[in-house]
């Protein structure tokens, strides 16, 4: 009888959890007129990088994506104004391709 007046007790203390969206929560807004470099290809031996914005802000962080995608050693293979096709339309990008320098 006492297991059942305690089991009592705990229930009317106890609530059920709060239901837990199943939707994530949107990612912040990135501010791309102060320069990002965002991973347009990665693999393990280099990757390519799109420069928008500001573009000195932006190769400071293509900078720190390409240090830590090949462990601080990489090499700027080619860098500049490419023009791609998106939708249909003409559209020039700043890229910069990259290889990771591997110690032998």
């Amino acid at each position: 009888m006492r297991s059942l007046a305690l089991a009592g007790a705990l229930g009317a203390c106890w609530s059920a959890p709060a239901p837990v969206s199943a939707v994530a929560p949107a990612p912040a807004p990135r501010d791309v007129a102060a320069g990002d470099a965002r991973i347009l290809s990665q693999s393990p031996l280099g990757g390519v990088l799109v420069l928008d914005g500001d573009r000195h802000r932006a190769r400071a962080r293509a900078e720190v994506v390409m240090e830590g995608h090949c462990a601080g050693l990489y090499t700027i293979v080619q860098e500049g104004e490419e023009t791609v096709t998106i939708d249909e339309r003409p559209v020039t990008q700043w890229r910069v391709h990259y290889v990771c320098v591997r110690d032998t």
